[in-house]
């Protein structure tokens, strides 16, 4: 991990030299001239794209009496947000911090909640892939694209096959229990996940959510192409697009905290390749992370202080005040 972070770091600073070599001051230039009011507008896309993730949560969480509320919910996000972005661990990190929490508020098992994981992490990754596969055809028709960028859409591909087999199989508990037999308590989890998952597949709607997440993908490319235009850039939104879903592809490899490095290098550099002079592009995909990810990592720090600060004084992260089980004393004749 340390190596990975260090590789981040470098990322950025090369990332700053050429910045610096190819025109600081004409950069800085060109952001003085964004209205500060579109800047809140286009920052408040971003917020409602948050709260669209954490109604997704919410919504596969409230089949339950104890169920999280959409702020709390919200809350829990920032926190996974905030470890997402300071480890290379492609949201594995940010989601298991997200389950830790959450098992910790509504003392549900952790089998359970990697289920609901798994169920939005299905219905989040097929439209990804469904909107990057149209993007992908458009980028083949019309611009230059280095090759090994179409390769890469094969791991989310590989993911999504897992999560369908996981989603849509009908296990037999019999059958399954058998084949688990040997790894003892890991079959137990296993089953109970699987559970987890059969009873959100019969329960979520689906339609919902693949519709909220379709939402959630398409304004990533809009809050860049709506800048492009604030920084005066004749760049089409199908380029902006192309180059957005390919960038963000590329962030999620684990390479570096964040994505930071692998995604402003992946985006300037096509917009690069199609004609868009390189401080321009640097420009934007600066501007545009600073609005998207560095603000918000900022949020999220504070968030993550303040929700573990509260958890800690509940009781939460001790094993929880409201969570614990009382055993039965024995009754000695």
């Amino acid at each position: 991990m340390a190596k990975k972070t260090v590789l981040g770091m470098v990322g950025v600073i090369l990332l700053m030299i050429f910045a610096f070599r190819e025109g600081w001051a004409e950069i800085v230039s060109a952001w003085g001239q964004v209205p500060f009011l579109w800047l809140l507008i286009i920052l408040s896309l971003q917020v409602f794209t948050l709260l669209l993730g954490a109604y997704q949560w919410r919504h596969l969480l409230a089949d339950r009496e104890k169920s999280p509320t959409l702020r709390e919910v919200f809350s829990i996000n920032l926190v996974g947000s905030f470890v997402e972005s300071v480890t290379p661990s492609v949201k594995l990190g940010g989601e298991g911090v997200k389950i830790f929490l959450l098992r910790q508020k509504t003392g549900r098992t952790y089998a359970d909640l990697t289920g609901v994981l798994l169920v939005h992490k299905f219905v989040s990754l097929l439209p990804f892939l469904f909107i990057l596969g149209l993007v992908l055809l458009a980028g083949v028709l019309n611009y230059s694209i280095p090759t090994f960028l179409y390769w890469s859409f094969l791991s989310p591909v590989v993911l999504l096959l897992v999560f369908s087999w996981l989603l849509f199989k009908k296990w037999n508990q019999d059958v399954s229990e058998t084949r688990f037999e040997v790894f003892g308590k890991i079959r137990d989890f296993i089953w109970r996940m699987i559970g987890s998952v059969r009873e959100r597949r019969e329960q979520v709607s689906f339609l919902r959510m693949f519709a909220i997440s379709i939402l959630i993908w398409s304004l990533y490319p809009v809050k860049v192409f709506f800048l492009s235009r604030l920084l005066n850039m004749e760049i089409d939104f199908l380029l902006v697009s192309t180059a957005t879903f390919l960038a963000y592809l590329i962030s999620m490899l684990p390479l570096s905290p964040g994505g930071i490095g692998t995604y402003e290098g992946t985006l300037a550099f096509i917009l690069n390749l199609n004609g868009i002079p390189f401080v321009e592009g640097l420009g934007l995909v600066l501007l545009s992370r600073i609005i998207t990810f560095w603000i918000p990592l900022i949020w999220s720090g504070f968030a993550t202080i303040i929700t573990l600060k509260n958890y800690g004084e509940q009781g939460f992260l001790r094993g929880g005040k409201e969570n614990e089980r009382k055993t039965p004393k024995k009754i000695t004749a």
